[in-house]
C-alpha cells in the first residue's frame, strides 16, 4: 500500500507536524515539571530562610540580653555570677560551641566553662574572624562570621557576634558564640531535603564569596569546600544568569529581599534549577538547587503515552490518505485550473504569470510586448453601485480583452488590473493595437439598466527593448501606466526617462522628512496689490526647498509627492506656523515705523495654499485655531486657498468645513478658478471670499478674445456674488490696465514683484511708492 507523491508529502508533513507537536507538548510538560520543581525549591528556600531567621533572631536576643547582664556583672566584679550565667545559657543552647565576651581588641574577657582549658585566639588576629569582628564593632545587628574550623574544640563552627555598648552607644565589648556546624540545632541542619536537592548558605567577604553551609557534604570534606572561596568563574556564571534572566544586578539583588528562580550551570557543566534570596540583616545568601537531570524521570510517562498516540494517529492517517488518493486523481485537473485562473473572470491569474518563468518570452518569441491595463475609478464604482456591479464590469473588461487578443495571453493580476502579453508583434503596430483595444474597452456597456462608460489606462513595455524577463517588463509597464494616469493620457509606452522620473520621485519622497528635520524648507511671499489704490493688500505664501542632496526642488515637483506619501500635513503645519510668525513680525515692524499707508487695509492679508489631504485631516481646523491663538491675528488676515477638487465628492462636507474656518475669522480663496469643475450653484452655497483667476487665462488677455471674455465673466460673477476677484500671473502693465478696466479687484504677478523672502519683503515695503 503506497501513496502518490503529493499525498506522501502531506503524510510526511503531518507526521513531521505531529512529531513537532509532540515535541512541543513534551516541552510544555517539561516546563510544567520544571515549574513544579521550582515551586518546591521556592517553598524549601522560604522554609529554610524562615527557620534560619527564627534561629538567628533568637540567638541575637540571647546575645543582647546576655551581653547587657554580663557587662553589669563584670563592671561590679561579680565574675562568678557572670560565669554561672554564661554556663546556664550554654546548657539552654546545646547547638552552640560556647559563649565568650571579648574586649574591643579581640581578647577574651570571659568564656563559658567548657572553653576554659582551651587556648582561644585573639579574634582580631585570626584571619577567619578578623573581618567579621571589625564589622561587629560597627554594626547594631548580630554579625555572622565565616565558617571555620575551631581548633580548640575540634569543631567546624559558624560564629555569631554582637557588640556590647555603653550608655552612649559606644562599643565596649563583643558577645561571641558559634553554632556547631553539624549540630542538629544549627540554623540549617533541622531541614530535611530530598536527596537530589542541595542547600548552600554563602557569605560575601570583601570581593569574594565563601560557603557558610553546604548540605550533603561530610565533615571530613568540609576543609576543601569551606576554607576556600567560591570559584570566581562559578560566581560570575551565577551573577550573569541572574542578570540575563531577571535583569537584576548584584547590587539590586542585595537590596531586593526577593526570591529569584533561575536556570544555571555548575562548574561541572551540569544544568541546575536554583532559587536564591538574600538576608540583608545577617548578610547571608540562601541557595537551594537541584540538577535538571533528576527531573527526567517525571517526563517518562508523558513520552510513553505520546509515542503510543503518535503511532496510532499516523497509522490511521496513512490508511485514510490512501483512500483519498483515488479521489485526488480525479480532481487534480480542476484544482490546477483553479490554482492558475481567476475565479471571477476565469482568466489566468498572477500565479500563472509567475509560473511562466524569466526565460519564457525569450523561448517563445524574438519580440514581445506587455500591456498593463488598469480600470480607472473602479473603487468608487464598487463603493457606489456595489460589488455585484463591479464584478460584472470586470467580466466585461475580460471579455473585451479576449476579443482583441484571442491568440495572446490575457491575465487578471487582481483588483481592476489586467496584463496582456503579445508575442511576435511588429514595432510600428503597437500603438495602433493599443488604440484598437482602447476603442473596444471604452464602449458603453449596460448593466442592470445602468449605462457605464469604461475608463481605462494602459501602460506598455517591449521585449527586448525594455527588459529581458517578465518581471522587468511588468514593472516598466506599470511605471508607464502610472505616468499615463498622471498625464491624464489613455496610454503610454515605457521610455527610459520615466525610470529616471520614478527614481527622482523616490529620492524626493525619501528626503522630505529629512528636509523637515534639517530646516531645508523656506518661505517666500508674492505681494498682492489692490487694483484701484495700487496699495499692498496682501501676500501669497509660497514654499521653497533647497535640498542638501537634491539641490533646488520646485514645489510643483515635491508637493504632489508629499500629498501621496502623507508628509503634506507636516509641511502644511510648517508653512502656517512660520508664515504667521514672519508676517506678524513684518507688520509689527512697519506699524512701529509708521508705514501703514502703503497697506490697502489696516491688516495685511496672508494667503496660504492648503491641499485637500491637509484640509480634510481631522485635526487641521483645530491646529489652525491653536496657531492663530498663539500668534494672534490683530495684524494679519489669514486666507486659505483651496482648489475645486475639495467639493467634487461631497459639497456638504466642504460647506461645513469652510463655515468652521469662517467662524475663526479665516478667509477663503478659490484658487485656479476656471480650470476645474466649479458651477454658480456651488459658489452660491460656499462661503467664498475670493476667486483667483488662473494665470493661464491672464497670459492671453491681450491677444485672445476668448480669454478676455472669460475673465470678464469671472469678474462679473464675483461682483454679482460679492466675491472679490484676484488675477495672478500679471507680467505686463498693459495686462494690469485692462484687468483694472474690467473691474478686477486684486493683482498678483511679476509685473509688481517676484516672490520675496522675509528680508526682501521688508525692503520691498520700505521702498514701495504708491
Amino acid at each position: 500500500m503506497s501513496l502518490d507523491k503529493s499525498l506522501r508529502r502531506i503524510f510526511l508533513f503531518i507526521l513531521a507536524s505531529s512529531l513537532v507537536s509532540a515535541a512541543a507538548m513534551l516541552h510544555l510538560k517539561w516546563k510544567d515539571i520544571k515549574q513544579e520543581a521550582f515551586t518546591k525549591l521556592e517553598y524549601t528556600n522560604n522554609l529554610i530562610q524562615t527557620s534560619m531567621e527564627s534561629v538567628l533572631k533568637h540567638q541575637e536576643t540571647v546575645l543582647t540580653v546576655l551581653g547587657k547582664r554580663l557587662k553589669e556583672l563584670v563592671n561590679t566584679g561579680e565574675h562568678a555570677k557572670a560565669k554561672k550565667l554564661i554556663d546556664e545559657m550554654l546548657i539552654q543552647n546545646p547547638g552552640l560551641v560556647g559563649f565568650g565576651l571579648t574586649d574591643i581588641k579581640g581578647n577574651y574577657i570571659l568564656i563559658s566553662s567548657n572553653l576554659e582549658t582551651m587556648a582561644l585566639p585573639n579574634l582580631l588576629k585570626q584571619p577567619e574572624s578578623a573581618a567579621s569582628f571589625k564589622k561587629t564593632l560597627a554594626s547594631n545587628n548580630m554579625v555572622m562570621g565565616r565558617t571555620y574550623f575551631f581548633k580548640p574544640s575540634g569543631n567546624w563552627v559558624i560564629p555569631a557576634r554582637l557588640r556590647v555598648t555603653d550608655e552612649h552607644g559606644n562599643a565596649i565589648a563583643v558577645m561571641t558564640t558559634a553554632f556547631i556546624y553539624n549540630s542538629e540545632h544549627s540554623p540549617w541542619n533541622d531541614v530535611v531535603l530530598p536527596k537530589s536537592v542541595r542547600l548552600l548558605i554563602a557569605k560575601q567577604d570583601g570581593e569574594k564569596f565563601y560557603r557558610q553551609y553546604l548540605s550533603g557534604i561530610s565533615v571530613n570534606d568540609l576543609h576543601k569546600w569551606i576554607n576556600e572561596p567560591v570559584e570566581a568563574h562559578a560566581t560570575q556564571t551565577l551573577l550573569s544568569d541572574l542578570y540575563e534572566q531577571k535583569q537584576v544586578t548584584l547590587e539590586e539583588f542585595l537590596s531586593s529581599e526577593k526570591l529569584f528562580k533561575i536556570n544555571t550551570t555548575d562548574k561541572n557543566k551540569v544544568k541546575q534549577i536554583l532559587t536564591l534570596q538574600y538576608d540583608e540583616k545577617y548578610e547571608l545568601f540562601t541557595l537551594v538547587m537541584q540538577p535538571e537531570e533528576t527531573l527526567y524521570s517525571s517526563l517518562t510517562p508523558a513520552v510513553l503515552w505520546l509515542s503510543i498516540i503518535i503511532v496510532a494517529f499516523n497509522l490511521a492517517l496513512y490508511v485514510m490518505l490512501h483512500l483519498i488518493s483515488k479521489i485526488q486523481a480525479r480532481s487534480k485537473a480542476i484544482l490546477e485550473f483553479r490554482a492558475n485562473h481567476d475565479v471571477l473572470t476565469e482568466l489566468p491569474n498572477r500565479h500563472y504569470l509567475n509560473t511562466l518563468g524569466d526565460n519564457w518570452i525569450a523561448n517563445n518569441s524574438e519580440k514581445a510586448a506587455l500591456l498593463f491595463v488598469d480600470l480607472k475609478h473602479f473603487k468608487s464604482t464598487n463603493d457606489f453601485y456595489g460589488h455585484r456591479i463591479g464584478d460584472a464590469l470586470l467580466k466585461v473588461v475580460a471579455q473585451r480583452l479576449l476579443q482583441n487578443f484571442p491568440n495572446d495571453i490575457v491575465i487578471r493580476l487582481g483588483g481592476a488590473e489586467f496584463v496582456v502579453i503579445l508575442l511576435g508583434y511588429v514595432e510600428n503596430e503597437i500603438e495602433g493595437i493599443i488604440q484598437s483595444v482602447l476603442t473596444n474597452l471604452q464602449k458603453t456597456t449596460k448593466i442592470n439598466a445602468i449605462n457605464f462608460n469604461l475608463n481605462v489606462c494602459i501602460g506598455g513595455s517591449r521585449y527586448p527593448k525594455d527588459g529581458n524577463d517578465i518581471d522587468e517588463l511588468l514593472r516598466k509597464a506599470d511605471i508607464a501606466m502610472y505616468e499615463a494616469k498622471q498625464r491624464s493620457q489613455p496610454f503610454l509606452l515605457y521610455a527610459d526617462e520615466l525610470e529616471e522620473k520614478t527614481r527622482r520621485k523616490k529620492a524626493i519622497e525619501k528626503e522630505i522628512p529629512n528636509a523637515l528635520a534639517n530646516n531645508e524648507f523656506s518661505l517666500v511671499y508674492q505681494p498682492q496689490i489692490d487694483a484701484r489704490s495700487r496699495k499692498l493688500t496682501g501676500v501669497e505664501t509660497l514654499i521653497r526647498w533647497h535640498s542638501d542632496k537634491l539641490g533646488f526642488v520646485p514645489p510643483d515637483e515635491f508637493i504632489s509627492i508629499a500629498e501621496t506619501s502623507g508628509t503634506i500635513k507636516e509641511i502644511g503645519r510648517f508653512v502656517l506656523e512660520q508664515s504667521l510668525l514672519e508676517m506678524n513680525e513684518i507688520c509689527d515692524k512697519n506699524i512701529k515705523a509708521d508705514k501703514k499707508s502703503i497697506f490697502y487695509e489696516e491688516r495685511l492679508r496672508l494667503a496660504i495654499n492648503v491641499s485637500v489631504q491637509q484640509l480634510l485631516h481631522d485635526d487641521f481646523s483645530r491646529f489652525v485655531a491653536d496657531t492663530l491663538d498663539r500668534h494672534g491675528n490683530r495684524l494679519v488676515n489669514l486666507m486659505i486657498e483651496i482648489t475645486e477638487s475639495l467639493f467634487i465628492d461631497d459639497i456638504q462636507q466642504a460647506k461645513n468645513l469652510l463655515q468652521a474656518f469662517k467662524k475663526m475669522g479665516v478667509m477663503i480663496s478659490l484658487d485656479d478658478f476656471g480650470t476645474g469643475y466649479s458651477s454658480l450653484s456651488i459658489l452660491n452655497q460656499l462661503p467664498i471670499d475670493e476667486l483667483k483667476i488662473d494665470k493661464s487665462f491672464v497670459h492671453g488677455i491681450l491677444k485672445d478674445r476668448q480669454a478676455r471674455n472669460l475673465i470678464k465673466s469671472v469678474i462679473s460673477i464675483g461682483r454679482d456674488l460679492s466675491i472679490e476677484v484676484l488675477a495672478e500671473g500679471i507680467e505686463e502693465e498693459a495686462e494690469a490696465d485692462l484687468l483694472s478696466e474690467f473691474g478686477c479687484d486684486v493683482f498678483q504677478g511679476y509685473c509688481f514683484s517676484k516672490p520675496l523672502n522675509k528680508e526682501q519683503l521688508i525692503s520691498f515695503i520700505d521702498s514701495y511708492e504708491i
